[in-house]
């Protein structure tokens, strides 16, 4: 059953003293644009909302925008086994876009790189288990976080086709952590669990090329760091 008609959003492009409504996917209500590059080709999704019974269920579709019009991930795209393209949430200056999907053969979610046409599903730290990709370096690096056991996961850096854990128990003494961004030097921030007890509170981390900082807290028990540190071209400093 297709949407009543009270959930609708639509995605929204600001730049040069204008603002551009996008377009979205046939019989859709719902779209964001999580990113766009400079060359002005936005990602995000769009979505249908279908009833199961009194209940609405969001189905997205992970889309590219070149001018207003969207184009479906899954319609261009190769490759990519059994993944269902869900949303697209970075894009870089190489064109290359990081997304998130759903395997229909397992029902675990993945992340994916979409480059030239090719899908590549970046995998999990453990077979069949839970990755949410979250940010995408100008390199092609990846990061985010990936199930290792039930109630635990860790972050990731992913590149040239392996990933490699970052959740060094030496120095992370719990059981979670997450990579949110990384920028063009690989140096990662996010979130790691460093106390060693039962409550699974985060707070905010930098790795650094095999070093491991505890941001601290202000004051709570817990912190993130999300965003990466964009370094002009005329410095020579890391972050």
């Amino acid at each position: 059953m297709p949407s009543r008609g009270f959930l609708a959003s639509l995605p929204t492009l600001w730049g040069g003293g204008t603002t551009t409504v996008l377009s979205l996917r046939p019989n859709h209500t719902l779209g964001v644009a999580n990113d766009v590059s400079d060359q002005g080709i936005a990602v995000g999704e769009s979505a249908a909302v279908v009833f199961v019974g009194p209940i609405p269920r969001v189905v997205p579709e992970a889309v590219a925008w070149s001018g207003a019009t969207p184009t479906r991930l899954s319609d261009v795209a190769t490759g990519g086994g059994s993944l269902e393209l869900r949303a697209a949430r970075r894009i870089n200056e190489r064109g290359q876009i990081l997304g998130q999907a759903r395997d229909a053969a397992t029902l675990a979610t993945r992340g994916f790189v979409f480059e030239n046409g090719v899908v590549t599903d970046i995998g999990a730290l453990r077979s069949n288990g839970n990755t949410e990709a979250f940010d995408l370096s100008e390199r092609g690096q990846v990061v985010g976080a990936s199930d290792v056991l039930p109630g635990e996961q860790h972050a990731f850096l992913w590149e040239q086709g392996r990933m490699t854990d970052l959740h060094d128990a030496a120095v992370i003494l719990g059981r979670r952590s997450s990579a949110r961004a990384i920028n063009e030097f690989g140096v990662i921030v996010g979130s790691a669990d460093f106390i060693d007890d039962p409550l699974n509170f985060q707070t905010a981390a930098v790795w650094d090329h095999g070093q491991i900082l505890n941001l601290g807290v202000l004051g709570g028990r817990s912190s993130d760091a999300r965003v990466r540190v964009r370094i002009p071209s005329h410095s020579s400093g890391r972050i």
